[in-house]
């Protein structure tokens, strides 16, 4: 991002800079915001993945909620392989919120079942979903 004017969305996301795209979640342009979690959904979900739940959650632009819960919504199947086959227990926590979010009753099972992990941390994010 430069420092004057909007950043180049298509830049950023040639570059797979998510770090550029996640920035530019901020701008005050909602335009800009739901170019940057398209772009995000493309470069790296996982990486990103925190980030665009923020935004489906909170983003005062119906717009760019709407967005990043479609951008969470296209990759439920890869949400449910982070949920249930990842070492990594800030993934899991993060596919249970977004699957809690969706509502889909699919992956109450897959749900239930990692609500009995060994990991606590992970046992309350799937509760909280």
């Amino acid at each position: 991002m430069g420092l004057f004017g909007a950043p180049n969305i298509e830049k950023l996301e040639t570059k797979k800079d998510v770090s550029g795209l996640i920035k530019a979640l901020d701008h005050k342009n909602e335009s800009i915001r739901v170019q940057a979690v398209e772009a995000l959904r493309k470069v790296n979900l996982t990486g990103a993945f925190e980030w665009i739940l923020k935004i489906a959650k909170n983003d005062p632009s119906e717009e760019v909620k709407k967005t990043a819960l479609n951008a969470v919504k296209g990759n439920k199947y890869k949400l449910l392989s982070l949920l249930k086959g990842t070492e990594l227990p800030q993934y899991q926590c993060n596919a249970a919120h977004a699957l809690g979010i969706m509502g889909d009753q699919e992956f109450m099972e897959p749900l239930l079942e990692v609500s009995k992990d060994e990991n606590e941390f992970v046992r309350q994010h799937v509760v909280i979903a």
